[in-house]
Parts: structure tokens; sequence; C-alpha cells
């Protein structure tokens, strides 16, 4: 099986899993945000991304990022038939491997943040070429994780933990599709990928070698301490350190 066949197999078995009964609270969970703010949002929460490029073998760049969020910088744009853009970009990555660089494509704000910082890092042509995608695999909206899983505990029976049960399954997924792709160099944006991902320092080196795979964890472009410069210095640190300039 070759390592396209190995990632759609993911694809196959965490969609089976996420619309098991397993995971009905989670779903409500959704359900229940996406009415509560659907004149904020541009369309329902409930589907599941994985990748935001298409999976190449053995690349020499592939960034983790925490979770999806909307596919275009404004959630109420419409294009020229009136479909809502965020909406119709989500179509191109929902579920599916994607075909487009959803970074370079969809002009939405994760994306743009991180043309600017390989910009910064004199390697704008890193954007075209790495694979990405999140340790967590469901859209949330604008109230991130801790909503949903605000949510998942209203539903949840005095033994259940919906969330940490589907959090821990994109883990594991995600390190599995890593271990598939062997790229040279992963970037873990942010203190959630690094934690769920990678949690113990010890088990992934840190300085550059071309015969491994090397680990290096960023800052969020979200962050209010520094933004998207502070995960352009964090890797233009590290490049310059590695002689990777």
């Amino acid at each position: 099986m070759n390592k396209v066949e190995k990632i759609k197999q993911i694809y196959e078995n965490f969609s089976n899993e996420y619309y098991s009964d397993k995971f009905d609270n989670l779903r409500e969970a959704l359900n229940i945000i996406s009415k509560k703010e659907e004149k904020k949002f541009p369309h329902p929460l409930g589907r599941f991304i994985i990748f935001y490029s298409f999976p190449t073998a053995n690349p020499k760049l592939v960034i983790v990022g925490n979770n999806p969020s909307w596919f275009y910088k404004s959630k109420t744009a419409t294009d020229d038939k009136g479909f809502n853009i965020a909406e119709k970009n989500l179509e191109d990555v929902a579920e599916k491997i994607p075909t487009v660089n959803s970074y370079r494509e969809h002009d939405h704000k994760f994306g743009n943040q991180m043309i600017d910082t390989f910009n910064y890092c004199g390697k704008p042509e890193w954007i075209d070429t790495l694979v990405g995608l999140n340790r967590f695999f469901i859209q949330t909206g604008g109230g991130g994780t801790a909503e949903l899983k605000k949510e998942c505990r209203k539903l949840d029976e005095a033994n259940e933990n919906t969330y940490s049960e589907i959090e821990s399954l994109c883990t594991y997924f995600t390190r599995e599709l890593i271990d598939i792709l062997n790229p040279k160099l992963v970037i873990l944006i942010g203190d959630d990928a690094k934690k769920s991902t990678f949690p113990d320092a010890e088990e992934y080196p840190r300085s550059y070698d071309e015969n491994r795979i090397t680990f290096l964890e960023a800052i969020h472009p979200s962050n209010r301490n520094g933004g998207w410069i502070k995960t352009a210095k964090d890797i233009r640190n590290f490049m310059e350190d590695n002689s990777l300039l």
C-alpha cells in the first residue's frame, strides 16, 4: 500500500469513528454551537478537515496547527453567484484529501499569516511545497476547542468524556500521518500542537538532521504577544542556528 492509500485509509477510519454513535454528543455539541452563533458563522459546524494541502511523499516541511477555523478572511463575503466563499472553500478540503493548497488559495487568516511568516524567513516558496494539517481535525468556530469541550461536558453522562476521546483519536492519527509522510522538518504551531502531539520534549529531536525527522516549536500567529512576527522569528532563529538560510 503506497502512502496516499494509507492516508485514504486514515480518512476512512476517522470518518467511521467520528460519525459513529460513540460521538453523538460531540456532533450534537457542534450543532448547538452552530445554532447559537448562526448569525456570526458563515455556515454550520460539523465537518472534519485533516490536510490543508496535498500530502506529498517525504516532504521537506510539515506544519501542524491546532484546529480548523474559517476558510476565508471574511465570514459574510459571497462570490458572484451568491455562495458564501468560506463555505465554498471548505468543500475543497473537508473530509477528503485536498488537491489545492488552502494556505495559498483560500485567502484565510492563518494561511495569510503563514505566507507572511515564510516571506519574513526568506523562504516564500515553502508555502507552496509544505504539507499542512492540524492536530485536532474538527472545525469549531470562533470559540475554539474550549467552547466545544464545554458543550460536550453538558451532554456527557457521568463516566463519559467525549471531547477527550475525539482529541485522543485525532492525536493518534496525527502521529501516524507524520510517520507516513516522513518529512525532514515538522513545525508545531502553538502550544496545543506541541503538547497534544508530542508532549514529552525528549521524544523528538530539535536540532536539524536531514537523516531523521526534526521538530521545531513555534508560537501560534494568533497569540497576542507578538503575532505572526513572533512565529516568524521562532522559525527564522531555528533556521539560522541550523544553517538552513
